[in-house]
C-alpha cells in the first residue's frame, strides 16, 4: 500500500483571511460607533463565524495526529471551522455533503423548479440589524409558492415540497437579500398523488410574493400600516 503525502491547505495566504485578520478589529470598532448613533447592532453569529474562520486550519487551535499503519507516516490534520458561507473550503465540503442528501433523501422523484425571489431596494434596509426578519422572508416564500401551486393545479389542500435558503448578498457582495427555493413543480394531494402544475404563471407568483412579504413584515412590526398600504398601491 502506498501512502499519499498529505498537503495541508494554507488558509492564511488567502486574500479574505488577510483582510479579516488585519482589518476586522477596526471594523468592529466602527460598528460599535454606529450602534451608538442608533444603527442596528451586528448579530452574534457574524462575529462568531469570523472568529472561527480565522482559526480554521490553524494547528495552534487544535489538530488530530494521523498515522499510516503500513508505512508509519504521520501528519497533523488541523481542525476546521465546519461552517458554510465565509470559509470557501468548509463551505465546499458541506455543499458536496448536503447536495447528494437533498437530491437522494429529501426530494421526491417528481419534477422540480429552482425559483429565486428578490426584494426591492426600498425594503432591503429594513432587514439590517434584525436577525429574525430574514426568517420572515422564508415563511413568505413558503406562503406565496404554496398558494401559487395550489391555484395552478386546482388543489386547494395540496402541499408542495420546498427547500428554502435565504441569501443576503449578490455577485458583488453587496447587501442584496433574496430567497432561493427548490420547489416541486406541483403539489401532493392527501392520498400522496402528485399534481403537476402547468408552465407559466410568473405574474401571479410575483403578486403573491409581494403581498406575502408585506404581510409578514407588517405582522413582525417592521412596517407600519400606512407603509404597507402605500407599498401595496
Amino acid at each position: 500500500m502506498v501512502c499519499c503525502r498529505y498537503r495541508p491547505r494554507q488558509p492564511r495566504v488567502t486574500p479574505v483571511w488577510r483582510v479579516l485578520k488585519h482589518l476586522w478589529s477596526a471594523f468592529l470598532q466602527s460598528q460599535e460607533a454606529k450602534v451608538a448613533t442608533g444603527d442596528g447592532r451586528m448579530t452574534t453569529h457574524v462575529t462568531t463565524a469570523v472568529a472561527a474562520f480565522l482559526h480554521c486550519g490553524d494547528l495552534h487551535a487544535g489538530f488530530t495526529r494521523l498515522r499510516c499503519p503500513d508505512c508509519h507516516h504521520e501528519y497533523l490534520l488541523a481542525f476546521t471551522c465546519k461552517q458554510c458561507g465565509l470559509c470557501a473550503a468548509c463551505h465546499q465540503r458541506r455543499v458536496l455533503t448536503e447536495a447528494p442528501f437533498i437530491a437522494d433523501e429529501v426530494c421526491a422523484d417528481v419534477p422540480h423548479r429552482h425559483l429565486v425571489l428578490t426584494v426591492p431596494r426600498l425594503l432591503r434596509g429594513i432587514f439590517r440589524g434584525q436577525p429574525s426578519l430574514p426568517g420572515e422572508l422564508a415563511l413568505a416564500a413558503r406562503d406565496a409558492i404554496t398558494a401559487w401551486l395550489r391555484d395552478c393545479t386546482g388543489s386547494p389542500a395540496g402541499q408542495p415540497g420546498l427547500v428554502v435558503a435565504v441569501q443576503t448578498f449578490g455577485d458583488f457582495l453587496l447587501w442584496h437579500l433574496h430567497v432561493h427555493v427548490l420547489a416541486t413543480a406541483g403539489v401532493f394531494a392527501g392520498d400522496g398523488a402528485f399534481h403537476l402544475a402547468p408552465a407559466g404563471g410568473w405574474t401571479e407568483l410575483r403578486e403573491l410574493w409581494r403581498h406575502a412579504v408585506l404581510r409578514r413584515l407588517h405582522r413582525a412590526g417592521a412596517l407600519a400600516a400606512w407603509q404597507t398600504e402605500h407599498l401595496h398601491s
